[in-house]
């Protein structure tokens, strides 16, 4: 995953949660956060000392490991933590504003994966009937490039290989934005020709981009072409 990352929509979830099993997720949510609890902390502190002890035989100063904080003070909430089960990425996620569901709210994650699956794990056990449905759209400058967090038949999260097609799903705007940067050189082409002529070409060019993926009727496609005249192509021309 590159250094800037960016998720698009949202894991919804399975059922309507009440103002109180909100709270709850919200604890598990932010789990690996820093407290001012004197045990944790000295907990932390015995942590970092015995791996300077371990791996650099006593020597240098202490270096206290993100992600063994995380799960340490996870382990003191008596929350679930694993391998595969990551305190410390699950706070790069929130409750949407509509609390229907969880929204990315980080700069970037490596392991987004691991910390979805944390929120599933403990959340079951502190809510009944808790799960998530649906999936976010991974973007990054590195392979795989894009891709989707999915949630499989047993209700756990998996990374999938995608396509930047699949962002329409999650969020159109954004979609549209890439649109945008990917004519963003017929400004220069428009100087050189007729400008009505310059801006049916990036219409068309639009059009046939979003046609690749989108079955819509010939009324729906018909607004969507409009929309793309008026809201994309001749803001950039």
């Amino acid at each position: 995953m590159g250094y800037q990352t960016d998720f698009y929509g949202t894991l919804q979830f399975t059922r309507k949660l009440t103002s109180e099993e909100l709270s709850t997720l919200n604890t598990i949510i932010r789990a690996a956060r820093h407290s001012d609890d004197c045990e944790v902390s000295e907990a932390l502190q015995r942590q970092a000392e015995a791996a300077r002890v371990i791996e650099r035989d006593g020597n240098g100063p202490l270096v206290f490991d993100p992600h063994e904080g995380a799960n340490l003070r996870a382990g003191f909430q008596d929350l679930i933590i694993g391998d595969d089960l990551s305190p410390h990425y699950a706070r790069a996620l929130r409750i949407s504003d509509d609390k229907s569901g969880l929204v990315y709210c980080a700069e970037k994650t490596y392991d987004m994966v691991a910390g979805v699956n944390f929120i599933i794990a403990n959340g079951r056990v502190r809510i009944p009937g808790f799960g998530l449905k649906g999936s976010l759209y991974a973007s990054t400058e590195f392979k795989p490039y894009h891709w989707l967090v999915k949630i499989n038949r047993e209700g756990w999260a998996y990374q999938k290989k995608s396509h930047q097609q699949a962002l329409w799903d999650h969020d159109k705007k954004a979609y549209l934005k890439l649109i945008e940067s990917d004519l963003a050189w017929r400004r220069r082409a428009a100087k050189d020709e007729d400008p009505r002529r310059a801006f049916r070409k990036a219409v068309d060019a639009a059009c046939d981009r979003v046609d690749e993926f989108l079955d819509l009727t010939e009324r729906r496609w018909q607004r969507m072409r409009y929309w793309i005249e008026t809201r994309v192509i001749r803001p950039v021309l």
